[in-house]
């Protein structure tokens, strides 16, 4: 924070500095998103553990004065533990394999080197929309909507009537865009409601009421490589399931097939095991994946338990294996 550098601050006055910056991360709220899995209607099952994100315990040391206060620390110890949300770290899901981290690798690298002090509006945005994107797979969105989460709806509303002030939230929000696509994100504007001279850099004049159409525009923002690849495999999926339930009304009317014409696919335990080594991933990523332990994973490749077609098709599907 450069403290160190200053020369005009005694000893005590940097070290009281200190530790109001460390009370206030004792301030700090977090929301986890845990994906639990999928029930029988197709929703989505998760757990959203919310509490303080660091317990945070100031000990200054030095002479107090007589309203029991230390107004020169010669000295000030912090303790700083996670919160306690951080027991809800392995949820049902992981917590049957005992690793539940591959739900970080949705967390971008990338994320993790953005400076807080001074793109905050960006690394909101990139926590926010790294997290969603496990749900929200199409990645659409209107500028409003994501203006809203990072800041408190009042500055917004104070924006909207003075100059100033909507130039300055702007100038943060096409600051913020312009680091993501740096970084890899995957970003485009819509072309019917975020128009040239709206985006970043344009050096158009800024229509009349610029800041009410920026926060109307809509555009598809989503994280960087390899989590779309990741996504894109659920969303295929998806897909293939949804098709599977529609079928076509000279079908229907057909007679049942016997249960043993049924279309089987060929997976072997063999096949299962070396495309999961192939694609990187632990037994319990594909499991998490999927919805299982990892126990069930361990017996598939073991070949001590046999799978249904159902799951033969989803570990076939994620796991890219060719028929």
């Amino acid at each position: 924070m450069g403290w160190d550098q200053r020369t005009d601050l005694p000893k005590h006055k940097k070290l009281s500095e200190i530790a109001k910056t460390a009370f206030a991360l004792d301030c700090l709220l977090v929301k986890a998103v845990w994906i639990e899995g999928r029930n029988k209607k197709g929703g989505i099952n998760a757990s959203t553990p919310v509490g303080r994100m660091w317990n945070i315990t100031v000990v200054p040391y030095g002479q107090i004065n007589l309203q029991g206060k230390i107004e020169e620390p010669n000295e000030v110890q912090l303790i700083i533990q996670p919160g306690a949300w951080t027991q809800h770290f392995l949820n049902r899901a992981g917590a049957k394999s005992r690793d539940a981290l591959y739900q970080f690798g949705y967390l971008a690298q990338q994320v993790l080197k953005i400076d807080p002090y001074h793109d905050e509006l960006a690394l909101r945005l990139a926590i926010y929309l790294t997290l969603d994107s496990r749900i929200r797979l199409d990645g659409n969105y209107k500028v409003q909507e994501l203006l809203e989460i990072a800041f408190v709806k009042p500055i917004i509303d104070k924006a909207r009537l003075d100059r100033r002030r909507a130039y300055d939230l702007k100038q943060h929000w096409d600051s913020a865009i312009k680091l993501l696509l740096k970084l890899g994100w995957q970003i485009a504007f819509d072309p019917e409601t975020y128009p040239e001279e709206l985006r970043p850099d344009s050096k158009d004049k800024k229509p009349k009421g610029y800041l009410d159409k920026l926060l109307d525009a809509k555009l598809t923002i989503k994280p960087p490589t390899p989590i779309p690849e990741l996504i894109a495999s659920k969303v295929k999926l998806t897909v293939e399931r949804s098709q599977l339930k529609v079928k076509p009304k000279v079908e229907q009317l057909q007679p049942k097939a016997n249960p043993t014409q049924e279309q089987h696919i060929s997976l072997t335990s063999s096949q299962v095991k070396e495309a999961r080594i192939a694609k990187g991933w632990s037994q319990a990523k594909l499991a998490g994946f999927i919805g299982v332990s990892q126990n069930l994973i361990s017996l598939i490749e073991r070949g001590e338990r046999t799978f249904n077609p159902q799951l033969a098709t989803q570990i076939q599907t994620l796991l890219d294996i060719q028929d």
